[in-house]
C-alpha cells in the first residue's frame, strides 16, 4: 500500500456527521460511570483486532462535548503507517462509529501516544490535538510532519501546519528541507515554532491517553484506567501493561571497571532489575529529578529511549522525541547518578565512542565493561525550561567471550577465504546458508528484554542484506549457549523490528510453511502460522493456525495478506564481521 504524504493538504475532512449529533458543548446526560458500562457491554462493535493486528484503545472525550469515544488505532510496517477507528456514546446510549481513514485510504498520524499539546479555539472550545506523522520511503529518504487533529459537532479534521523532509546524498550526508502550512519552504527555526504560531492566541494544554491493549489486565480495571488518564488533564499518563514489576536476573561478569554502585535505580552490584517499561523504572526506583520528565512548559516527551544490553566492544542507538522543543542534547548518568555530558562520558571511558550527529539519536560504540549499569537520557529545551527522557539502562557483559563457541565455528568455516565444505558445516554444527555467502557476521539483540541479548548471525554480502536470512539465533542459558533456531536451504528464519522471528518454509511447489514466533522464557514460542498444501484433487488449500490452536481454512488472498504483513518488518541488526 503506498501512502500519500499528507502534508499536500491543508486540511482533510475525513468523516461528514451523521444526523443527530450535537455541538461541541458538554452533554452530561449520562454519566461516564454509565458510559464506561455501555462501552464495555460493546465491545464486540469497536474490537477491531483479527488473527493478525492487534489494535490500541483509548477512552477519551475529544471535543469535549461530555460524550465518551473508544478511540482504536494500531501503527505497523517500515513505512510507519497508522490506521484506526472512532467510536462515540450517543445522546441515546448507544455506541456509535465516527469513521476515519481506512486501510484503504491515507494513513493517520502516529496517534499512539502517552501525551499530545491540544490548542483550544477561545471562541468555541474548539480542540486541536498535534500529532506527528513519520513516513519512510526506504533507507535514503524520510518524512515528519505535524497535524492538529480535531473532532468537532462530529466531524475529524486535519489540519496540517509544517513538515521536514530528510535525504541522504551518495556521500552519506544528511539534508533536511523544511516547509509550512501552504508547502512554501521555511527555515528550521520557523519549522521548530510552526505550531504556536499557528495556533497564536489559542489556549495550550496536555492532553494525557491512557492507550491500552486487551491483553493488558482485567477489561474493567483497564478501561476506567484509560478514562482516568485522559479525564486527569496536564499530567497525567499510563503506561501499557498492568505489571509494574520488574524481571531480576544477574549479568555475566565484566572483565574490567567498578560494579554498579548499591542504591542505583537500574543496578545494585552485578545483579539487574529489568523493567517492563520506561515508568515502571522510574516508578521502582530513584530517577533523577535535577529536571522534569514527561512533560514542562509546553515540552512534552513523546518516546523515552529503551534499556539496551551491550556486548563489551558493541555497538547500539538510543532514540528520544519530543514536541514543544526547539533543542536537545544526549546525557550519560552513572551508577551514582552523577549526569555527564557525552565529552565527559568519552573521557572517563576509555575507548568508547559517541556520535550524536543524528538528531534524535545516540550512537555508542566500542562499548568498555566500565559503562555496565550507566544509563542515557535526552534533554530538551525551548529556550526558557528543560525536560529530560527517563534514564535508560546500559548492560554491559563479555557476551562475545560466552558466544566465543559459536562465534569461532563460524570462523573455521570461513578459514584461508573460502567456505567448508557442506559436510564439514554439518559436523560444525552452523548453518547450512555459510555455503551460500561471501562472508559472516554477528550481532546482539535482546529479543525477550531480560537483560541478555541473543547472538544473531547472519550474511553481510549484498545478497544475504537484501534477503535478510538469519542463520543462527542462540541465547545463553546459565553461560552456555543455547540454539534458538538454524537456518536451512528450505527452512529459514528473518528477524523482525518487535523482536520475533519469521520462519518461511516450502516442501514443494505448492507446500509451504510460514509462521511467527517469539522469545519465551528461553525457547521459542509460536504465535501464528500459515502452510498451504494440496487437498485430494490437487488443488492448493491454506490453512491458518494461532498460538498453537487447531487450523482452519482461509482464503489464498488471506493467507498472503497474512504472509506479506510478516515480511514487511524483517531486518538485520548492526553486524561485525566474524570472517
Amino acid at each position: 500500500m503506498k501512502k500519500s504524504v499528507l502534508s499536500l493538504m491543508l486540511i482533510l475532512t475525513l468523516v461528514i456527521s451523521a444526523v443527530g449529533i450535537i455541538p461541541a458543548s458538554a452533554d452530561t446526560s449520562l454519566s461516564s460511570e454509565k458510559q464506561l458500562e455501555i462501552i464495555m457491554d460493546n465491545v464486540s462493535l469497536w474490537n477491531c483486532n483479527d488473527s493478525y493486528s492487534v489494535y490500541s484503545y483509548a477512552i477519551t472525550d475529544l471535543d469535549g462535548n461530555g460524550r465518551l469515544e473508544v478511540f482504536a488505532a494500531i501503527t505497523e510496517g517500515t513505512g510507519i503507517y497508522t490506521y484506526g477507528k472512532l467510536f462515540e456514546v450517543t445522546a441515546q446510549g448507544s455506541l456509535k462509529e465516527i469513521t476515519l481513514l481506512g486501510r484503504d485510504g491515507d494513513s493517520l498520524p502516529e496517534v499512539i501516544v502517552s501525551s499530545a499539546e491540544v490548542y483550544s479555539d477561545p471562541s468555541n472550545g474548539r480542540r486541536y490535538y498535534i500529532f506527528t506523522d513519520s513516513l519512510r520511503n526506504g533507507i535514503a529518504e524520510s518524512y515528519e510532519s505535524r497535524y492538529g487533529f480535531s473532532l468537532y459537532m462530529g466531524r475529524v479534521l486535519l489540519e496540517h501546519i509544517c513538515g521536514k523532509k530528510t535525504t541522504q546524498n551518495s556521500s552519506g550526508s544528511t539534508v533536511n528541507e523544511y516547509y509550512g502550512a501552504d508547502n512554501a519552504s521555511i527555515s528550521e527555526q520557523q519549522f521548530n515554532s510552526a505550531v504556536g504560531n499557528y495556533y497564536r492566541g489559542y489556549q495550550r494544554s496536555t492532553a494525557s491517553f491512557g492507550w491500552f491493549q486487551f491483553r493488558d489486565g482485567d477489561f474493567s480495571e483497564i478501561v476506567h484506567k484509560s478514562w482516568n488518564t485522559f479525564s486527569s488533564g496536564v499530567g497525567g499518563t499510563v503506561t501499557q501493561g498492568s505489571s509494574t514489576g520488574g524481571i531480576t536476573i544477574t549479568l555475566p561478569a565484566v572483565s574490567s571497571g567498578s560494579s554498579a554502585a548499591s542504591g542505583n535505580q537500574y543496578v545494585n552490584g552485578n545483579t539487574v532489575t529489568v523493567y517492563e517499561n520506561p515508568q515502571a523504572a522510574a516508578n521502582a526506583g530513584k530517577p533523577l529529578d535535577d529536571i522534569p520528565t514527561g512533560s514542562n512548559g509546553g515540552i512534552y516527551i513523546t518516546k523515552n529511549p529503551t534499556a539496551e544490553s551491550l556486548t563489551v566492544g558493541g555497538k547500539n542507538w538510543f532514540i528520544a522525541h519530543a514536541s514543544g522543543a526547539t533543542s536537545m542534547k544526549w546525557q550519560l548518568i552513572d551508577t551514582n547518578n552523577r549526569v555527564y555530558s557525552t565529552d565527559e562520558a568519552v573521557n572517563v571511558n576509555p575507548g568508547l565512542r559517541i556520535d550524536t550527529n543524528t538528531k534524535d539519536t545516540l550512537e555508542i560504540s566500542n562499548v568498555p565493561a566500565s559503562l555496565n549499569g550507566w544509563s542515557a537520557r535526552a534533554v530538551f529545551s525551548n529556550g526558557d525550561v528543560s525536560c529530560a527522557t527517563v534514564p535508560a539502562a546500559i548492560y554491559v557483559g563479555d557476551f562475545v567471550t560466552l558466544y566465543g563457541s559459536v562465534i569461532n565455528a563460524y570462523k573455521t568455516a570461513y578459514q584461508n577465504g573460502r567456505t567448508s565444505s557442506l559436510e564439514d558445516i554439518w559436523n560444525l554444527g552452523i548453518s547450512e546458508y555459510v555455503g551460500y555467502s561471501s562472508s559472516v557476521g554477528y550481532g546482539m539483540k535482546d529479543l525477550d528484554k531480560d537483560g541478555i541479548p541473543e547472538l544473531i548471525i547472519a550474511g553481510m554480502g549484498a545478497n544475504d542484506q537484501s534477503d535478510k536470512v538469519v542463520f543462527d539465533v542462540y541465547t545463553l542459558q546459565n553461560n552456555v549457549p543455547v540454539n534458538l533456531c538454524n537456518s536451512r536451504v528450505r527452512d529459514s528464519f528473518r528477524l523482525r523490528e518487535d523482536s520475533s522471528l519469521y520462519e518461511r518454509g516450502s516442501g514443494g511447489a505448492a507446500i509451504a510453511y510460514y509462521s511467527i514466533s517469539k522469545l519465551r522464557n528461553g525457547s521459542l514460542v509460536q504465535l501464528e502460522a500459515v502452510r498451504s498444501d494440496l487437498d485430494e484433487n490437487n488443488n492448493t488449500v491454506w490453512y491458518f493456525s494461532s498460538n498453537g490452536g487447531s487450523e482452519s481454512k482461509i482464503s489464498e488472498n488471506a493467507a498472503q495478506a497474512k504472509i506479506k504483513a510478516y515480511e514487511a518488518t524483517v531486518y538485520l541488526p548492526f553486524l561485525t564481521k566474524i570472517a
